[in-house]
């Protein structure tokens, strides 16, 4: 799985990315990235942004968004989406009983078509709530 992530990222995004990954797996910081790639800092952040994004909306979802989490140490079943105990407890406050249902089924690593047919939506509209839900986290997480 990681090979065809890595293989996605060469064709739509570069080679640039596959070393951002690694670097990041092995648990380097943005600034030793920066340093290690000969790039600057800032356009590292954004690399990191534009992976992540395609991890998210476009390959982990359609794939198997249960890997490309546990790489970001994002998960929702392993890391509660990357959040600390008090954040997760804000962003759960923060949710419809809908989208509860909907992390509580993916949680439960129920496949979207049987999500569809619980929550009576359509794969494309569970596929787009989990990524505002997820991208959600996200900037709950990042929130100095």
């Amino acid at each position: 799985m990681r090979r065809e992530f890595e293989t996605y990222r060469a064709k739509n995004q570069g080679p640039e990315a596959i070393d951002w990954l690694g670097l990041y797996l092995q648990g380097r910081s943005q600034d030793r990235i920066a340093l290690e790639l000969s790039v600057p800092v800032k356009q590292i952040y954004r690399l990191r942004e534009k992976v992540s994004y395609h991890a998210i909306r476009v390959f982990a979802f359609k794939i198997q968004p249960e890997l490309v989490a546990s790489w970001r140490q994002t998960s929702l079943t392993e890391h509660s989406l990357g959040l600390a105990p008090a954040q997760w407890q804000q962003y759960w406050d923060s949710l419809t009983p809908v989208q509860r249902q909907l992390l509580q089924l993916l949680k439960a690593r129920q496949p979207v078509e049987a999500i569809s047919k619980t929550l009576k939506l359509k794969p494309a509209q569970v596929a787009s709530e989990w990524s505002k839900l997820y991208l959600a986290a996200q900037t709950l997480r990042n929130q100095p």
